[in-house]
């Protein structure tokens, strides 16, 4: 990468990092907020306040880092950075 094109790429970066952990954080956070009263519902014959707990908090997380994994690579192009590989 060339010198100049260093500070965007890394604003570009920090911004997309930023992002990911506070969808995450947002996730998990209504996830645990809300869980007592999604515990009266039921799937599958689980309390749904564990079931989003405990379960779909991993397969968001999991999804979510693919989504990053995609938008980095997009970054990187557009950055010329994925040549340094």
């Amino acid at each position: 990468m060339e010198n100049e094109q260093f500070w965007p790429y890394w604003a570009s970066v920090k911004r997309l990092a930023l992002s990911v952990v506070l969808i995450c954080f947002a996730f998990m956070s209504c996830g645990l907020i809300f869980s007592q009263f999604l515990n009266e519902l039921r799937l599958f014959g689980f309390p749904l306040g564990v079931l989003i707990t405990g379960l779909f908090i991993v397969i968001f997380s999991i999804g979510l880092v693919f989504w990053f994994s995609g938008f980095q690579a997009q970054v990187d192009q557009h950055f010329g950075a994925d040549e340094d590989l």
